[in-house]
């Protein structure tokens, strides 16, 4: 009986870590945003805009784990500002701007938890600011590739091109090396400096 109490007691403990948010528009083949957009007097399109905007920040938070997995995810009882906010202060949203930041978190909130209208203008401006933090995670991630990849123009062990960047004196920039292919029809003597 004990050992019964227990494992619930544990399953009930667990209970607030179980984190589930369903997409909220699914798209059709023959549903395009242009046919939601055109219907402005519809009066759902307010709901349409809030649903979209839920969805979209979804997207952005796939976006966070892709590319940082350890601590991308949010947990369950942590709210958008509260994991954004976390990702800027020590995770992968250090070098988008705060204010970036806050633009978001407001047009979320004002989507999903206040009674304002939240319009065509209001989801676009929305979609705007998270395409830039997308695009920021994306520049960051080819950019900390760069620094990792190795180096072909020096040749050393162990030097990678951020490395190498700061490392060659002016003689070694200086040099230029000779490829010959075996094949010179196709690939003819080349310089490359």
């Amino acid at each position: 009986f004990q050992s019964l109490q227990k494992e619930i007691q544990r399953r009930l403990h667990h209970v607030k870590n179980i984190k589930f948010e369903p997409t909220l528009l699914q798209k059709s083949s023959n549903d395009t945003e242009n046919d939601m957009c055109s219907d402005s007097v519809d009066s759902n399109n307010n709901q349409k805009f809030r649903m979209k905007a839920c969805d979209g920040f979804s997207v952005l938070e796939e976006e966070i784990v892709k590319h940082d997995i350890d601590n991308g995810e949010r947990h369950p009882t942590e709210t958008v500002r509260q994991y954004l906010y976390r990702l800027h202060t020590k995770g992968i949203l250090t070098k988008v701007s705060l204010e970036l930041i806050r633009n978001v978190v407001l047009l979320y909130e004002n989507a999903r938890h206040t009674p304002q209208p939240f319009e065509e203008t209001e989801y676009n401006k929305f979609k705007e600011n998270l395409h830039l933090i997308i695009s920021q995670l994306s520049s960051d991630k080819s950019q900390d590739e760069f620094k990792h990849s190795p180096c072909l123009s020096c040749h050393r062990t162990n030097c990678t091109k951020a490395k190498c960047a700061g490392n060659i004196s002016r003689n070694e920039k200086r040099t230029s090396w000779w490829y010959e292919v075996d094949d010179p029809a196709t690939f003819p003597k080349q310089q490359r400096n």
